[in-house]
């Protein structure tokens, strides 16, 4: 990355950022080239700062509109797109309001001559099912940035593949590899941009072609579903679990309610990918979050212990409630084979009222 671009970043400084990029496209660099090397990467860097405690919400918002104001003033030079072109309709997974990747990829398509309807953050799933069936788009990109909207996702895929659209999928949520986009039913997943236009491309010129195949086992589909109808319910009862008991004193309540509805949302998307990484993930991300603030990483157990009442009559969620201490714990100390015994099946382990269940 540039270090004048990311000294202006980091200032929010509009002018020397516009600047520098400009200093770039006089040395010949291609606006795909200064989209994923400078203004890509320092984003990740803005993320990774905020996740750090050595930047406030404003600093992360501020340097972000500069990247987006950027972001937009390099699309302004594209030509426009063929006419016969293959059709993208590109939005982030419901509920990510962070839609700077997705808008990324969305100006390097049109760069490559392709059209692009971008919606953008936190979707609503009817309307864009809608909109994508009615406009025939050749593909749908679907970005995911954090792990806890794969159960989303994996729902929103199904519907999108119900009604024969192909949909491409990217984003940090996914991973290294192909593995959870496959296992959420996926046609593609692209590691990058680049990767997004050749997918896009081939997609467009064979529809009928799948590149991956796989779907959420039906065992987990039923629990995944179910966290997610009641997600705002649970993450509720577990925040105020946690206050009753005086176990988050010192926490913003905001931040507090985001931290939970992340972990619960990690739960959904284990079930839906069957990958266990993504549980360690999470504790390893928050428990860095809590620790640059001064806070206790041990906040992760809490979380678990209150979440095994209320999904105790689920037996795929129950199970993974049940394994992740365990999971999470061997992870702190590895000292040999894991061994993980059966859950307790104790009448007290009943589920929360108005999550599926009354509880008497």
């Amino acid at each position: 990355m540039d270090p004048h671009y990311w000294q202006a970043v980091a200032a929010g400084d509009r002018r020397q950022a516009l600047a520098a990029v400009k200093r770039l496209r006089a040395e010949g660099a291609s606006t795909a080239e200064i989209l994923r090397d400078h203004l890509l990467v320092a984003q990740h860097r803005v993320g990774e700062l905020w996740a750090t405690g050595e930047w406030s919400v404003a600093q992360e918002h501020t340097a972000t509109s500069v990247n987006e104001g950027l972001l937009l003033w390099l699309g302004s030079f594209n030509a426009q797109p063929r006419r016969d072109g293959p059709l993208v309709l590109v939005a982030c997974v419901e509920g990510e309001q962070h839609a700077f990747a997705s808008l990324v990829v969305s100006e390097i398509l049109m760069a490559h001559g392709l059209r692009v309807d971008h919606v953008g953050g936190t979707p609503d799933a009817d309307a864009l099912l809608e909109r994508a069936v009615n406009q025939r788009s050749d593909a749908v990109l679907l970005s995911a940035s954090l792990t806890s909207s794969l159960g989303r996702a994996s729902a929103l895929v199904k519907r999108l593949r119900d009604q024969g659209l192909r949909v491409v999928v990217g984003g940090q949520a996914f991973g290294d590899d192909e593995r959870r986009a496959r296992a959420i039913g996926a046609s593609a997943w692209c590691a990058g941009p680049e990767e997004a236009v050749a997918w896009v491309t081939a997609i467009a010129q064979d529809p009928q072609s799948d590149r991956l195949s796989g779907s959420v086992a039906a065992s987990a589909s039923d629990d995944v579903a179910w966290l997610e109808q009641y997600r705002e319910q649970m993450v509720a009862y577990v925040t105020v679990g946690l206050r009753r008991a005086g176990q988050a004193p010192d926490v913003d309540p905001g931040d507090l309610e985001g931290w939970v509805d992340h972990l619960v949302g990690c739960l959904s998307a284990t079930l839906a990918t069957d990958d266990e990484t993504i549980l360690l993930e999470a504790n390893d991300w928050l428990g860095r979050v809590l620790t640059a603030r001064d806070l206790d990483p041990g906040l992760v157990d809490r979380v678990l212990d209150l979440l095994r009442e209320p999904v105790a009559s689920r037996s795929a969620a129950a199970g993974l409630v049940h394994n992740a201490r365990i999971l999470l714990a061997a992870a702190r100390r590895p000292t040999g084979p894991l061994r993980i015994p059966p859950p307790a099946t104790s009448r007290e382990d009943r589920p929360a009222a108005g999550m599926g269940e009354t509880a008497t």
